[in-house]
């Protein structure tokens, strides 16, 4: 309702400002559409010590930006393409860095392939094909198309019996997103076909072993 969202807005304003001066930060760094509110809104009580306000924005959410970026000493997007967007919303272009998202593509090719690095844990045949989805679990259940994709596999099971699905990511915001979806593929009658291996930091190992990677996300950066 919306007395619970301002009541849990101004608490994380509350929580925010508290950790500013508990831990007396040079810098604030805010991510995400929400942290940037947030952390915004907080930066206006910090007057402690003198501290830099940067955002980072990386995607086209700006319904609220133009309203509160003037609390920002310096605002990063990750496009050119967003900066001109953020122009034509009304943040002034001076205040606006790009940094392009990278990937550094030599320390990955720097990464062993091994086929069958999974199959060895998961203790499954070598000619098991492994689809995988990489993503955090989210509240909103459907943000990164697990639930698409356990449904496509369903049907993908009904007539291939050397394939087997890879859910890899830990819960976002939430408690049981993961535990959401692994009742999601019991309901389906593939629970026995479907890995969730959880939050994991070897994943360019991981993707070394799928047949294929998907993306099946309903919203991206």
């Amino acid at each position: 309702s919306g007395w619970r969202e301002r009541l849990r807005y101004f608490g994380a304003v509350l929580l925010f400002v508290l950790l500013f001066y508990r831990y007396s930060f040079d810098v604030i760094n805010l991510h995400l559409a929400y942290s940037r509110l947030v952390g915004r809104e907080a930066s206006r009580f910090y007057v402690k010590r003198k501290k830099a306000v940067v955002s980072v924005i990386h995607g086209f959410e700006s319904a609220f930006e133009k309203e509160t970026n003037r609390f920002d000493d310096a605002t990063v997007t990750t496009l050119a393409s967003l900066k001109r967007y953020l122009v034509r919303e009304g943040i002034g272009a001076e205040k606006i860095a790009v940094i392009n998202n990278g990937v550094d593509l030599d320390a990955l090719d720097a990464i062993p392939r091994d086929r069958n690095y999974l199959h060895r844990e998961l203790g499954l045949d070598p000619h098991i094909r492994l689809i995988g989805l990489i993503a955090y679990f989210y509240p909103d259940r459907e943000n990164k198309g697990h639930r698409t994709l356990l449904d496509a596999a369903k049907i993908v099971l009904r007539s291939r019996e050397n394939v087997r699905f890879v859910l890899v990511g830990g819960n976002y915001w939430t408690a049981d997103g993961l535990e959401y979806f692994e009742k999601h593929a019991e309901a389906l009658g593939i629970r026995g076909q479907v890995h969730f291996l959880g939050e994991r930091e070897d994943v360019p190992a991981l993707m070394s072993s799928l047949y294929a990677n998907v993306l099946a996300s309903f919203k991206e950066g």
